[in-house]
């Protein structure tokens, strides 16, 4: 459980750190959606 609640840590802060200017309108769904994953984890 561990490994996939880092996954889910990276794959956030991996989106967060693209420019704005590439980040299309799911990009910023997809983060929201893996920090609800992963609140629901803990």
């Amino acid at each position: 459980m561990f490994v996939i609640m880092m996954y889910n840590v990276y794959n956030v802060t991996e989106i967060q750190s693209c420019p704005d200017d590439i980040i299309n309108p799911t990009d910023h769904i997809i983060p929201a959606y893996h920090m609800l994953e992963t609140s629901l984890m803990v």
